[in-house]
């Protein structure tokens, strides 16, 4: 029955996706601009990393970060971030257009607010252990190399991954017809929750860069789903 619930909802009016099999040609091409915020982010990321200086920056940090132990088992629900934001991205594709707007619009407006705000004002952490004089080496830390090469220690406040999770948990939460199942939502809010206490358990991240990035993606929760396209749908 809720199998049967869930395929009448995802192919709804309100809450077919775009690829599903009753969307219009013109539904399908309309994912392409929404979609388009992910590739568009992704360049601009590494273009901001490139102009913002890795040195003589603003420092992130507030005495409760010298009490968060350096867990590197937690890179685990790090570098999870990727993968939620495209599964994500791919459930509301297929089964919630709407949905998949409001979750791209979110993404588009958190991101590209932060990158705006590292360019004019340049901001960093200094909290990254030296991994070379840790005293233990495993899996776990290895990757943790690879991502401190890779990821300067600027642009933190607030933090992205935390804006990411907030999008991810209001889109499951937002989405009706997940409703009458009861693990979706729960499930990645879960994931969500250690992936934000990853940012500062790995050192990638201030306890600042969280506590901030908390309250902006209530606000552009507020921004999207109560004001922008409750205008649209007014129209």
């Amino acid at each position: 029955m809720k199998k049967h619930c869930f395929r009448n909802l995802a192919e709804s009016n309100d809450h077919k996706g775009l690829l599903s099999r009753n969307a219009t040609k013109k539904e399908r091409l309309s994912a392409i601009p929404w979609l388009a915020v992910f590739p568009i982010y992704l360049l601009s990321y590494f273009a901001v990393e490139a102009i913002v200086p890795t040195t003589d920056y603003w420092v992130s940090y507030i005495p409760l970060d010298d009490h968060i132990p350096f867990v590197e088992q937690y890179v685990v629900f790090y570098v999870m971030w990727y993968a939620l934001l495209a599964v994500t991205g791919l459930y509301l594709l297929l089964f919630n257009g709407e949905g998949l707007k409001k979750y791209c619009a979110f993404i588009g407006i958190g991101f590209f607010t932060v990158l705006i705000f590292s360019l004019f004002f340049p901001n960093g952490q200094d909290l990254r252990p030296d991994l070379a004089t840790l005293g233990r080496e495993n899996v776990f830390t290895r990757i943790l190399e690879g991502i401190y090469a890779a990821d300067t220690n600027t642009n933190v406040i607030p933090s992205m991954h935390v804006i990411g999770c907030c999008g991810i948990i209001f889109a499951f939460w937002e989405a009706r017809e997940l409703r009458p199942f009861k693990w979706p939502a729960p499930l990645m809010t879960f994931l969500c929750i250690n992936v934000i206490l990853s940012t500062t358990f790995v050192k990638q991240h201030s306890i600042l860069d969280t506590f901030t990035a908390i309250p902006f993606s209530i606000f552009v929760y507020l921004l999207v789903y109560k004001v922008i396209f409750k205008r649209r749908k007014k129209q």
